[in-house]
């Protein structure tokens, strides 16, 4: 009986020692105060956030009201409550004191926050403590007074339409500011507006305008900065680029090069990024023309064709230019990588010489006709006639001045040229540059006389036919006033072949003579072979001689 009364006393101790345990376990409690981390003065309206530790970690050794030093979190991530559950939530009084109860033993975070302070977090070991509960002070920051702004950047992307974008400025603090943008970006057109008062708790929106024509190649990045009265906000501004690149060009030699215009000559080798919009020339009489140090610019006309060209004017004679291809783009202006040169010079004129009319072998007399095509460069101050019994006469020769200017057909009628004899006659012009003269003309005789043979030859063919009309042709010729002309004998015949390259005129053919009896001889000037016809109607050339003592 009485092992029984024992056994029965120690299972009520031992139920009351666990209800005991139970309360112990369910009574702990945190009291605790958060004063201003500068001041030291409490601070009220506090939240304050109880956590749990649910993770069974051995990583951390705590003591009794024991708390971690001061952090100070602008914001409590997730990340630093990652093994806790949210217990509860409560705020501090006007003293900065709360209170949390009826809590398990375990590990706890203790979160508090509020409008205008940087966030702080504690661990605490609770336990029960005989009742007295943990005691714990935590410290909050004030943030500066400032003004933030509502995003960390604005992005304006590739989109040429979109140069125009907005972010908004707010005050969070506890009093009103003043505020100014900074900005120092060559691309930022326009941050609007830049400075004014921002009263506490209120927004104001900013308007960014960019210039994209000064975007370099890909993203670009700046920065604008808000600042206000105690510190300042970042706002970070990126725009994407186009890649732009100079044209590029080449400059080619100069052509048609007078004395006072010469044509330039240039080609757009690659169109640049973006296309050019612009382009010409730049000429001085210095090296290295530009557009600012440049005696005249000269613009083309834009154009599908790569390669350009232009005449210029007023020019000095004499003178050496440098001239450069230019092209202009949003990206700034190109030149040819070097200079061309080139120096001013007189220009002949360009003349030729036409058929000589009238023409008296006689007398002498004739009328010589030129032409000028181009006066020259300057215009030519002399023109006339020059001939001689030789070849190529010059203006030292026989020359006739004819008076007039400008392009077009001149003539003279000449009363002393040579008498029956071969003589050459060129036209001619002089200006600055010298004497242009042009194309030759051989004036020969109608005959010539063979002195050796006691012949005197036509130096013409009468034409062709058989012998009746050859004969008819001879007879009734008159030339230099002789008319006793005749058809050559086989044996004068072959005379006029030997010396067929002095007399001149003559076809590759067979040419009639006078001799034979039942058939006629002739000659074939080809080479040199008599031959017999016996038809009078056998069609040749004809070529009349005359007898001389």
């Amino acid at each position: 009986m009485k092992k029984i009364i024992c056994a029965l006393f120690l299972c009520l101790l031992a139920v009351a020692c666990t209800k005991e345990s139970e309360e112990f376990e369910k009574n702990c409690t945190i009291v605790g105060s958060v004063s201003d981390y500068v001041t030291g003065e409490p601070v009220s309206v506090v939240n304050v956030g109880l956590y749990y530790e649910t993770y069974d970690s051995v990583l951390y050794d705590y003591s009794y009201n024991a708390a971690y030093e001061y952090y100070g979190y602008d914001t409590i991530y997730d990340k630093d409550l990652e093994w806790y559950d949210l217990v509860g939530r409560t705020i501090t009084g006007s003293d900065g004191s709360f209170k949390f109860d009826n809590l398990t033993e375990g590990e706890y975070a203790l979160v508090i926050e509020k409008d205008g302070y940087r966030a702080n977090l504690e661990y605490i070991n609770v336990r029960y403590n005989n009742g007295q509960g943990v005691r714990t002070h935590l410290l909050i920051e004030r943030l500066p007074a400032i003004v933030t702004t509502d995003r960390k950047e604005i992005d304006f992307g590739s989109d040429k339409s979109n140069n125009t974008l907005s972010f908004n400025i707010v005050n969070s603090s506890y009093e009103d500011l003043e505020w100014s943008i900074e900005e120092n970006c060559e691309w930022i057109k326009e941050v609007k507006p830049s400075t004014g008062l921002l009263r506490y708790g209120k927004t104001e929106t900013i308007v960014v305008v960019i210039d994209r024509e000064k975007l370099e190649g890909g993203y670009n990045h700046s920065v604008i900065v808000v600042r206000s009265s105690n510190g300042s906000s970042e706002i970070d501004v990126y725009a994407y680029g186009e890649y732009v690149s100079l044209p590029t060009l080449e400059t080619y030699d100069a052509t048609n090069v007078k004395a006072y215009s010469a044509t330039l000559n240039g080609e757009i080798v690659n169109l640049g990024t973006p296309e050019y919009t612009e382009r010409g020339f730049v000429y001085s009489t210095t090296a290295t023309p530009t557009i600012e140090n440049c005696i005249a610019k000269v613009t083309i006309p834009k154009s599908v064709v790569k390669k350009y060209s232009c005449d210029i004017k007023n020019l000095t004679l004499g003178q050496t230019y440098y001239v450069r291809a230019y092209a202009i783009n949003s990206r700034g202006v190109a030149y040819s990588s070097y200079d061309v040169t080139f120096k001013t010079a007189a220009t002949l004129p360009s003349v030729s010489t036409i058929e000589v009319t009238d023409l008296d072998f006689a007398t002498g007399t004739a009328t010589l006709r030129g032409q000028v095509q181009n006066v020259g460069e300057p215009e030519y101050t002399e023109r006339g006639f020059v001939y001689s019994t030789m070849p190529e006469p010059t203006i030292d020769d026989n020359k006739i001045v004819k008076s007039g200017k400008g392009t077009g057909i001149f003539s003279s009628y000449v009363t002393e040229l040579p008498k029956n004899k071969t003589f050459y006659v060129r036209s001619y012009a002089i200006n600055e540059a010298g004497v242009a003269y042009g194309n030759e003309i051989t004036v020969k005789p109608d005959f010539i006389v063979l002195s050796a043979a006691k012949l005197m030859v036509q130096t013409k063919d009468l034409g062709k036919g058989n012998r009746e009309t050859a004969m008819s042709m001879c007879n009734n010729s008159i030339v230099a006033g002789y008319t006793d002309w005749r058809l050559p004998t086989i044996d004068e015949l072959m005379v006029l072949y030997n010396n067929r390259d002095k007399i001149g005129g003559f076809a590759k053919g067979r040419y009639w003579s006078s001799s034979g009896s039942y058939g006629y001889y002739c000659v074939d000037f080809y080479d040199g072979k008599k031959d017999y016809i016996d038809s009078g109607y056998t069609i040749c050339y004809i070529r009349a001689v005359r007898s001389i003592q």
